[in-house]
């Protein structure tokens, strides 16, 4: 049983990190050669934008720096 609370904890960090901190990106094509090349993967920043909601395009955190 205690396994089971683990995994659904492990569970929730990770989608509470894709939506709110990082996002992984695969670059789909060639148009930022050769800088990126077509296939690579990128870790997009989402925290220094600040917490929004999705749906509704609200930002409720606003980070400065």
């Amino acid at each position: 049983m205690l396994d089971l609370y683990f995994l659904f904890f492990v569970f929730l960090l990770v989608v509470f990190v894709r939506l709110f901190i990082f996002e992984p990106f695969q670059i789909a094509s060639s148009s930022m050669c050769p800088t990126i090349i077509s296939g690579d993967f990128v870790l997009v920043n989402k925290f220094t934008y600040g917490l929004r909601f999705p749906l509704i395009n609200i930002k409720k955190l606003n980070i400065v720096k």
